[in-house]
Formats: C-alpha cells, sequence, structure tokens
C-alpha cells in the first residue's frame, strides 16, 4: 500500500512545487484579440502578425507590447498594450510553499503580469494633397 502511495505522492509535490498560482488559474498565454477601425488592417505584435479583426497568443511578460498597423489609403497606426499586475498571483500568500515558490515561478515566467485581452487601433485616411 505504501509504496503506491508514495510515487503519488512525489509527483503531486512536484506539480506543486514547479507552479504557481497565477500560472495554475490564468495560465502562461494571454489570447489578445486585435480590431482596427476601420478593418482590415495589417497588425504586428511584437513580431507576431495578425490581420484584423483576428487574434494573437503571447507568452505573458512584465514588459509592454508594441503593436502598428498598417492598410492602404491610411496612415499607419500604432499603440502599446501594458502589461499589468495579475491580482491572481496573490493567492500564493494562502499557502507557506506560496509565498516562496509561487512567487518565485509566477514572477520567473511572467505569468504573474497580464495584458488587456482587447486593443482596437484607430487608423485616420490619409488626405490627398492635390
Amino acid at each position: 500500500m505504501h509504496k503506491k502511495i508514495i510515487p503519488v505522492i512525489v509527483m503531486l509535490s512536484v506539480a506543486m512545487l514547479s507552479t504557481g498560482c497565477a500560472s495554475m488559474f490564468t495560465g502562461t498565454t494571454s489570447n489578445i484579440n486585435v480590431t482596427s477601425t476601420p478593418t482590415g488592417a495589417d497588425c504586428n505584435v511584437t513580431g507576431h502578425g495578425v490581420h484584423t479583426p483576428g487574434n494573437v497568443i503571447l507568452g505573458k511578460s512584465h514588459s509592454d507590447l508594441t503593436i502598428n498597423c498598417q492598410k492602404e489609403g491610411y496612415e499607419d497606426g500604432s499603440s502599446t498594450i501594458i502589461s499589468s499586475f495579475n491580482p491572481t498571483s496573490l493567492v500564493n500568500i494562502l499557502t507557506v510553499y506560496g509565498v516562496v515558490i509561487g512567487f518565485i515561478v509566477d514572477f520567473s515566467t511572467g505569468v504573474a503580469w497580464q495584458y488587456a485581452n482587447q486593443v482596437n487601433i484607430n487608423l485616420i485616411k490619409k488626405v490627398n494633397k492635390s
């Protein structure tokens, strides 16, 4: 009986020590819905291309993201997607293990941060200079 329980305890311990609360509850990536006004723009979010409307899935990080959009007949548009603290990381405080290991995992992997799940870029129509 004890020989069967020990591997289970070891596996559960490894699983608990390799994740923080934010990574368990909110995942390690952000799915960002990218739209533009008007639609049909080609955008680039930190090296990831997306045609609007569309989605881009990016790893979470403490770094802000830059988005640039282009559409024929319109001025280029850009914006910054701000990285903000993910309050789910605070759940780590509820356990002794979480205060140390959970915070280390969440902050070192970037999941202690989050991005808005929606960004819209307004493009301005070019004026013909005749």
